[in-house]
């Protein structure tokens, strides 16, 4: 996973969810492809898993799980790729929802590249059944402050500009108040200056950010 998480608490790994394994899977799915840089990229995923790398943020009385998630690029519906991105949704999911009861928690967050330019397959496969009552995480809709795209992706280069970079959460305990796509471009000089950012800012990855606020929709449980 390409991916971190940054907190001001403590912000341990999870050791359930250091690697989703499918074997399986991808090892079947390999004498199905006669592509040598697919096969290549899921030599190592066919015989030690996938990466999950699930982190339990320490905030005091609330364990808030956080999951990157950075899934295979390119390829169409019904391409390869796009079938390597569903093997790789399933297997983190099926990590972390076996983690899930072992897990004390009051909310989930997942989020990160899922590089949706193929089928909405793995999108859908991450929100199933994820959340701490068992129920299905949401989508946050964040777009640019210019309200005019959600697009997180393809200002530049041979790529279209798309959204491929999502935010999930459980909603039984956690309420999204704000979200936006940062593109620093969209705030006049004055606010970039406040900020201390530069137009080129948010652009460094070629994938802009999304910010979300969230509250807790409920007290702390007693433990």
């Amino acid at each position: 996973v390409h991916a971190a998480v940054l907190s001001h608490h403590p912000v341990p790994l999870a050791p359930e969810l250091a690697r989703g394994t499918s074997p399986e899977d991808f090892a079947a799915f390999l004498t199905t492809i006669d592509r040598p840089w697919i096969q290549e990229d899921l030599a190592g995923a066919a015989t030690e898993g996938v990466s999950t790398a699930g982190f339990v943020i320490d905030a005091g009385e609330r364990q808030l799980l956080a999951l990157p998630v950075d899934l295979q690029c390119c390829g169409r519906v019904g391409e390869p790729e796009d079938r390597i991105r569903e093997i790789q949704a399933e297997a983190i999911r099926r990590a972390v929802a076996a983690a899930l009861p072992d897990l004390d928690l009051d909310g989930v967050v997942l989020a990160g590249d899922l590089n949706m330019v193929g089928s909405r397959a793995p999108l859908e496969i991450l929100r199933r059944g994820l959340d701490v009552d068992g129920s299905d995480l949401e989508v946050v809709d964040a777009i640019q402050l210019d309200g005019r795209s959600a697009a997180t992706w393809g200002f530049d280069g041979p790529f279209p500009t798309s959204r491929l970079d999502y935010f999930l959460y459980g909603a039984s305990e956690l309420l999204p108040l704000n979200a936006f796509v940062l593109d620093a471009r969209d705030l006049d000089e004055t606010w970039r200056s406040h900020h201390g950012l530069t137009p080129a800012d948010t652009r460094l990855s070629g994938h802009l950010p999304i910010v979300v606020d969230l509250r807790w929709r409920f007290a702390a449980k007693a433990r």
